[in-house]
């Protein structure tokens, strides 16, 4: 679809989908990061996100990606991605409304994620190793006093 070319210049990756499940569009990027991409119910499946509606009758708004198209208006949320292989990504998606289309872009945040959590496992191995050198210190004084 014409209209939507000017979507590969973008750097991430991008799907155009209209009415509820019909997807008219993917940029280049998403091609090629999402190579599994079969179809959008497939794809939604293998999404989460940390926010769930708790009065819908309708489970395919527990997919960020259908509750981004439903939503009358524009949708952000932090998403985690599981593919194919078991390996989980962390994308920034935002979801735009424009007429009959909802045009949904995914921002690779998962190098962001990662580095937190080696930040605060870091932080749990440094008190780890304090505490041992504190108590080899103190093992040290009483071997020193023995002899």
């Amino acid at each position: 679809m014409k209209k939507f070319d000017f979507f590969n210049q973008y750097r991430d990756p991008v799907i155009v989908i209209r009415d509820y499940e019909e997807v008219v569009f993917k940029n280049n990027t998403f091609c090629r990061v999402f190579t599994q991409f079969g179809d959008i119910r497939k794809f939604a499946h293998k999404m989460n996100f940390d926010f769930c509606p708790m009065d819908s009758e309708n489970v395919d708004l527990y997919s960020p990606i259908f509750q981004a198209i439903v939503s009358k208006q524009n949708f952000f949320a932090r998403v985690s991605y599981t593919s194919a292989l078991g390996r989980t990504s962390y994308y920034d998606m935002t979801a735009v409304k424009r007429g009959l289309y909802t045009i949904i872009f995914l921002v690779d945040v998962s190098s962001d994620v990662l580095l937190k959590d080696n930040q605060k496992e870091s932080e749990i191995y440094k008190d780890k190793l304090q505490k041992l050198q504190e108590e080899n210190d103190e093992l040290q004084k009483i071997r020193q006093k023995a002899q």
